[in-house]
């Protein structure tokens, strides 16, 4: 799919799509997916270097010189995909497939959903391993 550069950074966690390229994905109509419509609408972007993001699905139709081959992403998007190349504002073909939305959360750009995603899952593991600490303890000295 080719590459359409969409500058506004209130869309940096979106990539904006044809609309019919969400039934290809998910195999099911956006407006039949359910209420938790975000959940089940994560992409996840390629590019030839093997970087990919994930990111959340904004469907267009009708929009002129937008076709069902054309990904439009922001200008950060396309430069986390890039890297450290030459000209990292670039990119001509990318792939797309069902994304996860754990990663989606894990590497959100907007740092506050980042921190917290992260901190939520820290928290997690170490309240499991403290249980289980305790739990070892407990059946020792007892």
């Amino acid at each position: 799919m080719s590459l359409v550069d969409y500058s506004p950074s209130e869309f940096d966690d979106k990539v904006i799509l044809y609309g019919d390229v969400f039934k290809d994905l998910f195999e099911v109509p956006r407006y039949k997916s359910g209420k938790n419509l975000k959940l089940l609408g994560v992409i996840k972007i390629t590019y030839k270097n093997g970087k990919s993001i994930h990111r959340a699905y904004l469907g267009k139709k009708g929009v002129p010189g937008f076709c069902k081959n054309h990904v439009a992403l922001s200008h950060n998007s396309i430069r986390l995909l890039n890297g450290n190349d030459e000209n990292a504002d670039f990119i001509d073909q990318v792939t797309i497939s069902k994304g996860s939305v754990f990663f989606y959360f894990w590497d959100h750009p907007f740092h506050a959903t980042r921190i917290s995603m992260r901190l939520g899952v820290i928290s997690i593991l170490l309240t499991v391993l403290l249980f289980l600490l305790g739990l070892c303890l407990n059946l020792y000295f007892n």
